[in-house]
């Protein structure tokens, strides 16, 4: 009797254990999709479009900063004048020759229509002139002529006549020779005039070059955003590193480093939390874009065990306003993420 009971009891709590066990492996079973969904990853904080490292205009060479308009953190427009050097006033010095230049090669052009002008006037008139002197005296020549074939006058008469014929007819010429110069072609201008209009282009293109000079004598801000970092002061050469770095931190992203194992996971628009040991609570923010390209990882976790060589994809999330708001403060913090299922 004992015996049979003994292996009633055995029978009943085998059954109940493996019913237990059924259960638990049943829960395990249906938790394991949702577990593996889990993404956490290491992730930086950054403005849109990263952080810019605005440098010194090209060819202002060996110049200095001279003047500083910004300080860490303040709000700027795009193309405003971030800093000045010490080639601002020859530079403006040479923008004003050339506007100098300009003017005279107006001045100079207008004084040569009026003298063309003028000039072709006076041509003309002598021109009338000449032709009614020659045209008397070639009646005298005539005249003359007909004189000596009549035996009525010498010849030393008739060769005076002839001379002044000849006079009158190279006076002529002479004056029809000047007028040409002063006589545009159809379509165009006086000879003086189109070279008066050339030195007004060299003068033009002078002056506008003096003007895009102008740019080597300040440091002007690419785009609308917040002053991070000053890297330069005044009295320190421009040469060929940042001024500044400067953020547009109107948006603000977290750039995640995802193992390429877990991209699969994720998805644009779904949401995602971040922490760190210097922000009170937690960001949010939703995925905007998954990258195509499996690159090293950036972002590394400060643990001696930590993985330095692992394979990862860039996943950028775009910050909630009220998380932004909190983010501005701390570009390139280093947060934790994790991407909710």
């Amino acid at each position: 009797m004992a015996l049979v009971v003994l292996a009633a009891v055995g029978w009943s709590c085998r059954s109940s254990l493996s019913k237990t066990l059924s259960s638990s492996t049943a829960a395990v079973a249906t938790s394991a999709p949702l577990e593996s969904s889990r993404v956490f990853a290491l992730g930086r904080i950054e403005p849109r479009g990263q952080v810019m490292s605005v440098v010194g205009p090209e060819g202002a060479g060996t110049a200095r900063i001279k003047q500083l308009n910004v300080v860490e953190g303040d709000s700027v427009e795009k193309d405003a004048i971030l800093a000045v050097l010490d080639n601002e006033q020859r530079l403006i010095a040479e923008k004003m020759t050339a506007e100098s230049r300009l003017r005279k090669a107006e001045a100079v052009l207008a004084q040569t229509r009026r003298l063309v002008q003028s000039t072709q006037q006076e041509l003309l008139a002598s021109l009338e002139v000449a032709k009614v002197t020659q045209a008397n005296e070639r009646r005298t020549l005539d005249r003359y002529l007909q004189l000596r074939q009549a035996n009525a006058t010498t010849k030393s008469d008739l060769d005076q006549a002839q001379f002044k014929f000849d006079s009158a007819e190279q006076t002529v010429k002479e004056v029809q020779a000047k007028l040409t110069r002063y006589q545009a072609e159809p379509d165009s201008e006086p000879v003086d005039i189109l070279v008066a209009l050339e030195d007004l282009t060299v003068a033009k293109a002078s002056l506008v070059e003096a003007v895009a000079r102008m740019d080597q004598a300040y440091v002007r801000a690419p785009v609308a955003g917040t002053a991070l970092y000053i890297h330069k002061r005044p009295g320190e050469p421009i040469g060929q590193g940042a001024v500044l770095d400067l953020g547009a931190t109107d948006e603000m992203f977290v750039r995640v480093d995802v193992y390429e194992t877990d991209v699969r996971h994720l998805a644009v628009g779904q949401q995602a939390d971040f922490k760190s040991a210097a922000i009170d609570g937690s960001l949010s923010g939703q995925v905007s874009h998954i990258s195509t390209m499996v690159k090293k990882q950036s972002v590394v976790d400060a643990t001696p065990a930590a993985n330095t060589d692992a394979r990862v994809i860039e996943v950028l999330v775009r910050l909630n306003d009220a998380s932004a708001e909190v983010a501005r403060k701390f570009v390139g913090l280093q947060v934790r993420a994790e991407f909710r299922p």
